[in-house]
């Protein structure tokens, strides 16, 4: 295959900026941008930061989550007679589960450009590393990548997550970042990797749980180095990808510092984990035999157990036992979770590894986008979280006027999936039983996007619980690796790539 590089690369930015556009059709149908229910804290977090540090408040017209103890997961009370403005207030714990670093973008999105600003540049995240690994890795065609961008943006679920307000889509391209920086390392040039750098950095900062993604990749790439003919000596890819994970735990903690210094008081950290090992079973038979001689603060909810981890953390306002608590409670149950976790392992780590085998295979499975629908419900949320004139573009949105909309798109994902994981059944066999260097380069990145996509599953699902926007968020993947293996299967046979 050197014949494929002989050739000048296609300039992949002016590409990926190009096929950007295509990604973000389904927005321009939809009119808007697509929103979820944790969007506003994410916004909300720039907006108190700026009137912290400058005294300048640029969300007027943005409704505070965190107005009062366990507001920041239900709605808050606000009216245009008397809006809830932004402010850092003392008597509140502040989480770290929202990064601020996305938020950035998101409310500079919202600024500048009525969110599509913010859709853009997660549609260039997205479409640059794929025209890098088009064009630079593997010197594939043109033609081919304006097809493949074509059929991800019509068949699979990142039309939706480029136009997403989380930093959903960033796991994808995180993942697909680190697979090309380290299994074509030699070939990206000094720029390709500063940019991929750059790009794991921010989903590192974006989200928690990629943080924990690229480190199991870190560790996969670190075997393969060692154990793979074709992979040695790929010790400076890996330290980018360390770089990247050190530079998101660097920012997670600065942020949290920073909130400690403005509070006067620790941030809290969602107890997901411990919400999750309850309502698996092992946490609540853990609590059952060992309370109240265990001394922990979730003893005193007990009798409210187990919830689902949505509304334990807050969904039920009423009723979720860290949701409905007052903050000192709140802070003991953020701080034992650890404490918790450990003891549940100790108690049944049989019963805490089926648990989470079969959550993970559950969100490996569980990818549709239907909880992005403008309900009754999420309508009454918009218009009480969000500015007046954002909540009336979202219902008048298209998905907002026919629902159906995401039901088309889950249909076509799971369709797409399925033929995805069928071709890959086919294509991967043939590209194992050849010997070339290029050939094993190719089976070496499938191979290690695959690892990632079901580390994810078992990351957000068993460690977590399933939710279908963890699944949805990483899904285009298969697809992506069907589409990329066939384009090269295809110029290898044609021996050429003329229309580059």
């Amino acid at each position: 295959m050197s014949f494929l590089l002989s050739r000048p690369a296609a300039s992949p930015y002016l590409h990926g900026a190009i096929a950007a556009v295509i990604l973000m059709a389904l927005s321009l149908i939809n009119g808007y941008a697509f929103f979820f229910i944790d969007s506003h804290s994410y916004i909300h977090g720039p907006i108190m930061a700026m009137k912290f540090a400058t005294g300048a408040d640029l969300g007027r017209d943005w409704p505070d989550p965190n107005a009062s103890p366990g507001a920041a997961a239900a709605p808050p009370a606000a009216s245009a007679s008397d809006p809830l403005t932004s402010d850092v207030r003392k008597d509140h714990a502040y989480t770290i589960n929202r990064s601020i670093y996305y938020g950035a973008l998101a409310f500079a999105g919202y600024v500048l450009s009525d969110f599509w600003l913010t859709i853009y540049v997660q549609a260039c995240l997205v479409a640059m590393p794929i025209a890098l690994l088009w064009f630079v890795c593997l010197g594939l065609s043109r033609r081919s990548f304006y097809v493949t961008m074509l059929i991800l943006a019509a068949a699979t679920t990142l039309g939706v997550e480029v136009g997403l307000i989380m930093p959903d889509v960033l796991a994808g391209v995180a993942i697909l970042s680190a697979a090309a920086v380290f299994v074509y390392w030699s070939r990206l040039r000094a720029l390709d990797r500063i940019f991929l750098l750059a790009v794991m950095a921010f989903s590192a900062l974006s989200h928690g749980t990629l943080i924990v993604i690229l480190a199991a990749m870190i560790a996969a790439m670190a075997a393969l180095s060692l154990a793979a003919p074709a992979l040695r000596g790929r010790w400076a890819a890996i330290g980018v990808c360390v770089a990247a994970v050190a530079i998101g735990v660097t920012g997670v903690k600065l942020f949290d510092k920073a909130l400690e210094v403005a509070t006067g008081h620790k941030t809290i950290v969602m107890p997901h984990v411990m919400a999750s090992l309850i309502w698996k079973g092992p946490g609540y038979d853990y609590l059952v035999a060992r309370c109240p001689q265990v001394g922990l603060e979730i003893c005193n909810g007990l009798s409210r157990l187990p919830q689902y981890p949505d509304d334990f953390l807050g969904a039920d306002a009423k009723h979720g036992v860290f949701v409905s608590a007052d903050l000192p409670t709140q802070v003991r149950l953020s701080s034992e979770q650890t404490r918790f976790a450990l003891g549940v392992l100790a108690y049944d780590p049989v019963g805490v590894a089926a648990a989470m085998l079969k959550a993970g295979l559950q969100q490996a499975a569980l990818f549709p986008v239907t909880s992005l629908k403008v309900t009754p419900e999420v309508r009454e949320v918009d218009r009480a979280w969000f500015p007046p004139q954002v909540a009336a573009r979202i219902e008048n949105s298209t998905l907002a006027r026919a629902p159906v909309l995401m039901d088309v798109v889950s249909a076509a994902a799971y369709v797409s999936a399925i033929a995805s994981v069928i071709a890959l059944a086919v294509l991967l066999p043939a590209l194992a039983r050849r010997s070339d260097r290029e050939a094993r380069l190719l089976f070496a990145f499938n191979g290690v996007v695959i690892f990632a996509y079901v580390v994810n599953a078992f990351v957000c699902g068993g460690i977590n619980t399933p939710v279908d926007r963890y699944g949805a968020r990483v899904i285009w993947l298969l697809p992506l690796l069907a589409l990329v293996d066939f384009a090269w299967r295809r110029a290898n046979a044609a021996g050429t790539s003329a229309d580059r």
